[in-house]
């Protein structure tokens, strides 16, 4: 079939599984009709699966024909699907002047986040008049005026505040600050930040210092409401913190691949799959131990392409698990490809436990509390 061309010269084809879809993101601009929104970084469904919403990071900025910016066209932007039926409608399209990849709805679906990357903050949006509108924009106090410092550990370099995850009672969110080396921690409820952990070893203890950890956090992922994961991009590592006393505090450090980027956790939050954009793998961490059990590769199947070379440059950067959490779904950045990954026995462990928990129930309903037949029919789709 004929596909979409890049600029690399390379044929991609978005639309080949069956039932895929492919649709421009067109943010609808008065005075540029035809404009097509570039780099969207990050999806987040809604609770109830009904709303899906993509956000864009990267450079979508226009110049008049006199060079200058034109500030009606240069933004990023949070586009708002249906997806309630099988084709989605775009319902709205909301502006916002920076991001960087940190997006997530709130527990209740009543509101979602954006993390306004190099504006050093936290937009927060809810549905008012029936369309979803900001409602703040919590800043995080990194920003500086400069001229030289700018609040980032760097001459020259501002903040950016990267992912954002938020815990399981939707009290507290906390932010990846990409350029700081730390954390954030916010009151949801308040909508202020209580909170911050620098997280490389000789900011937390002086014993430790020179040694590597913790430098340029991406992503976060929240098991609960006190476990924080954050993945370390320079230093290999996945940094797990608690905050279930308000105060951020270190509890340890996971190895993993190079340049860990996003994570996923699954449905019982068991289990926590880290992207590892510079060794081409997804580590998968269990999190009750703390410890990698598996990694994998996503370049592609052995017998397809044997890698005998260990060539590099599949760049997985994000990652989404099947209803039944029997597959992983990984995206190669740097292959335009998906990876469709068949979990291994210990991976699929939570799904497979469901599934007998589920087997189980079925038994339950088949039968009486004694163990007697309730329902005929019943007993006779139970056995088979």
């Amino acid at each position: 079939m004929s596909g979409e061309s890049i600029p690399s010269g390379v044929q991609i084809t978005p639309t080949v599984a069956r039932g895929a879809l492919f649709q421009a993101l067109n943010p609808d601009l008065p005075t540029r009709l035809d404009f097509i929104a570039g780099q969207a970084v990050t999806t987040a469904l809604s609770p109830d699966g009904k709303t899906l919403l993509i956000v864009t990071s990267g450079y979508n900025r226009t110049n008049g024909p006199d060079g200058r910016r034109i500030p009606t066209e240069s933004n990023e932007y949070v586009f708002v699907f249906d997806v309630s039926n099988k084709t989605p409608v775009k319902r709205q399209v909301i502006q916002v002047p920076n991001t960087f990849t940190g997006l997530v709805w709130h527990p209740s679906g009543k509101e979602f986040y954006v993390s306004g990357g190099a504006d050093d903050n936290v937009h927060v949006y809810e549905v008012r008049g029936g369309a979803w509108t900001e409602a703040a924009a919590i800043p995080l106090g990194h920003a500086k005026p400069g001229p030289q410092d700018l609040g980032g550990l760097s001459v020259f370099n501002k903040p950016n505040a990267a992912g954002i995850a938020v815990n399981a009672s939707g009290t507290r969110l906390v932010v990846a600050n990409h350029e700081n080396d730390s954390i954030s921690l916010l009151d949801l409820v308040a909508r202020t930040k209580i909170g911050e952990l620098d997280l490389r070893p000789g900011k937390i203890d002086t014993a430790d210092r020179g040694k590597p950890g913790g430098a340029y956090p991406f992503w976060v992922a929240v098991k609960g409401d006190r476990e924080v994961y954050v993945s370390s991009q320079r230093d290999r590592q996945v940094v797990v913190v608690d905050i279930g006393d308000g105060a951020p505090r270190l509890l340890q450090r996971i190895a993993v691949g190079g340049q860990p980027n996003k994570m996923l956790l699954n449905r019982d939050q068991r289990l926590l799959f880290v992207a590892n954009g510079n060794s081409d793998t997804v580590s998968v961490i269990d999190t009750d131990r703390h410890k990698v059990i598996e990694e994998f590769a996503t370049t592609a199947p052995r017998e397809v392409f044997g890698n005998r070379e260990k060539l590099k440059g599949s760049n997985p950067n994000s990652l989404a698990l099947t209803p039944d959490e029997r597959f992983l779904m990984v995206s190669n950045g740097g292959t335009n490809s998906v990876a469709v990954i068949k979990l291994s026995r210990a991976a699929r462990k939570d799904a497979d436990r469901r599934e007998r928990e589920k087997d189980d129930d079925d038994d339950d309903e088949a039968l009486g509390n004694d163990g007697s037949a309730s329902n005929g029919d019943r007993v006779g789709r139970a056995k088979g």
